[in-house]
C-alpha cells in the first residue's frame, strides 16, 4: 500500500471510530429527564387548562389566594397528592376544585393560583416545578 492511502485509511477509521463512540455514549448515557410545564392558565369558564411534558410521574399540591388589604387569604388548599401520574404531554382541562383538590369559592379578578409538581430525578435529587396564574379581569387575557 502506498502511504497516502494508508493516512487515509487511518483518518477514515479513526473517524468512524470516533462516530461510533459517540453514538453509543448517547445510547448508554441519554440526556437526563425534566418535568416541562408548558401551559398552566385560567379559562373564561373558570376550568383550569394545564400541560405537562417529560414523560415524569409527579406529585402536586395547589393553592389558590386572594389579596385583600395587604393580607393574604387562602381560599382552597390541597394536600400533596399521593396518587400520581405520568405527565407525557397531554393537555387536560379541570374543574377548579379537582385541580386544587379542595372546595373553592367563586373566584375574582386578581385571585392567584400556585401549583407544584414535585419528583426526583435520575441523580435522586427532589425537583419541584411551580407554576402561577392570575384570575383575569373580566374581558382581560
Amino acid at each position: 500500500m502506498n502511504i497516502p492511502f494508508t493516512v487515509g485509511a487511518a483518518c477514515m477509521a479513526c473517524y468512524l471510530g470516533f462516530s461510533v463512540s459517540r453514538d453509543a455514549i448517547k445510547i448508554i448515557d441519554p440526556a437526563p429527564r425534566a418535568l416541562v410545564l408548558e401551559v398552566l392558565e385560567y379559562n373564561p369558564d373558570g376550568t383550569i387548562t394545564q400541560k405537562l411534558s417529560g414523560n415524569i410521574t409527579a406529585q402536586w399540591s395547589a393553592r389558590v389566594h386572594r389579596q385583600t388589604n395587604g393580607l393574604t387569604t387562602v381560599l382552597c388548599a390541597g394536600p400533596l397528592q399521593t396518587e400520581t401520574g405520568v405527565y407525557v404531554g397531554n393537555e387536560l382541562n379541570w374543574a377548579m376544585d379537582d385541580w386544587v383538590g379542595d372546595d373553592c369559592p367563586e373566584l375574582q379578578a386578581g385571585d392567584e393560583a400556585r401549583a407544584a409538581w414535585e419528583y426526583r430525578n435520575d441523580a435522586g435529587i427532589l425537583v419541584t416545578v411551580i407554576g402561577r396564574f392570575v384570575v383575569p379581569s373580566e374581558g382581560e387575557e
